[in-house]
């Protein structure tokens, strides 16, 4: 039991603070980032015809349509 005592108590400490560390921000900027963020109306129009844009959760791609409207009024 001599392992319990030693140094080797505090890697899986630090194994899940590193992974809360490094895991928090590619979680925000997978699942919480809109890619078309800072877009015109013509760089969304190219947006809505490539994979990524159908790779989009239900919420981003509710979220798109929603920054896209203004794009379709100027345009009528």
């Amino acid at each position: 039991m001599d392992l319990l005592k030693t140094d080797f108590v505090y890697y899986p400490f630090v194994v899940v603070i590193l992974a809360i560390v490094l895991g928090v921000p590619v979680a925000q900027y997978y699942f919480f980032s809109n890619p078309w963020d800072g877009m015109n109306c013509e760089e969304m129009i190219d947006f809505s015809a490539t994979p990524e844009h159908q790779e989009l959760t239900m919420d981003q791609h509710m979220e798109f349509h929603k920054s896209y409207v203004p794009c379709l009024e100027k345009g009528t």
